[in-house]
């Protein structure tokens, strides 16, 4: 599914919302399948850090593996 720029800006709110909730973060994979963004019109991950990226009241912490990077996302305080 394709975000236009009013789904984005819904779908930031929504995680933003999801977020708050748990104030030590969550990886993207779970972040997928949001209530609004569910079924065939689930975010996918790529979506996820498009929509997340530049905001700026959240953070990116990277956690690299050997060959895996694993994102995850939180609050700025």
């Amino acid at each position: 599914m394709r975000l236009n720029k009013n789904q984005a800006e819904y779908a930031a709110r929504e995680l933003i919302e999801i977020l708050k909730i748990f104030p030590n973060g969550l990886p993207t994979k779970d972040l997928i399948g949001t209530p609004r963004f569910h079924g065939y019109r689930t975010l996918t991950s790529r979506q996820i850090h498009r929509v997340l990226r530049n905001h700026p009241k959240i953070e990116l912490i990277q956690i690299h593996y050997r060959f895996v990077i694993q994102s995850w996302w939180q609050l700025k305080e």
